[in-house]
């Protein structure tokens, strides 16, 4: 009799047990698929909104090409090439990661009253894939996609400049928008003007974005002929209650790499089995 009601007792619950143990696994596969179907459609629905907002220029496919093997970018307020003789006035370089100065503080500012930015590096040092990257993590952000109205837009200054004003002219709610305005340096208006006068150059660019919420341009850093070139006050007035006065163009230079991000970029550029390629690189810097 004994063994009769073990036996009972150890069916009944072998069989509860696994009964949980099965259900437990086709919850945890219907969560996976629900998982992987809400991924997969989030994913369709920003890399469509992203080609929206991109062309006639880039595409979602450039966007994700610059996000691989990136580091991110950090920038400082005074010029890389001038450190040594600030140092020598006491002064010094304050840096900070790139995407965050943007990302985690200029655009969470409800009304920013600095709206023009000037991002100033030497060539190769990824002024452009910084702009990419920080388009695609702009978006990337759930808050931003779903409950703002507020929307980015990237162009290249390289290309006609009645083609860009024109399609700068056609953005819809420009107040609500950030515009990206890739390499000043290689606009043709300046070409064009065949004129050596930045401000009356600048002047003109200015003009054409004023209405847009931000605006982040960047440039070669040797594009003006010394800092006190660079561009500061610009002709656009400010209307507030504090004096009104000129809005001013916000200048922020490209730190160079140091040491623990050219190792990181080595690391993502060499694998494993590179050792010796990746020693051969570490020589170079």
């Amino acid at each position: 009799m004994n063994e009769l009601i073990e036996t009972f007792f150890n069916h009944f619950f072998t069989s509860k047990i696994s009964k949980i143990l099965a259900e437990i696994i086709n919850f945890g596969a219907i969560c996976t698929a629900i998982t992987f179907i809400t991924k997969y459609f989030y994913n369709l629905f920003l890399k469509r909104k992203n080609n929206l907002n991109l062309k006639p220029y880039y595409t979602n496919t450039v966007l994700q090409s610059a996000k691989k093997k990136y580091i991110r970018s950090k920038c400082q307020n005074i010029d890389p090439s001038n450190e040594i003789e600030y140092n020598n006035n006491f002064a010094f370089a304050v840096r900070e990661d790139l995407l965050n100065f943007f990302l985690k503080n200029v655009f969470r500012i409800k009304d920013p009253e600095q709206k023009y930015y000037l991002i100033l590096g030497d060539a190769g040092m990824g002024k452009t894939t910084f702009l990419l990257n920080l388009f695609r993590l702009y978006n990337k952000n759930i808050r931003q996609l779903i409950f703002s109205n507020e929307k980015m837009k990237l162009l290249p200054l390289g290309e006609s400049f009645d083609e860009l004003k024109k399609i700068i002219s056609e953005i819809p709610n420009p107040e609500q928008t950030i515009l990206l305005l890739d390499a000043l340096d290689e606009s043709n208006l300046f070409f064009h003007e065949q004129t050596n006068n930045y401000s009356l150059f600048l002047d003109k660019l200015i003009n054409s974005v004023s209405h847009f919420k931000q605006v982040i341009i960047t440039c070669r850093t040797n594009f003006f002929i010394n800092e006190k070139d660079e561009p500061f006050e610009l002709k656009i007035k400010k209307y507030n209650t504090e004096g009104n006065g000129f809005h001013i163009i916000k200048k922020v230079y490209l730190s160079p790499f140091n040491q623990a991000d050219v190792n990181k970029y080595l690391n993502n550029t060499f694998p494993l089995w590179e050792i010796e390629k990746k020693e051969k690189a570490k020589k170079l810097f």
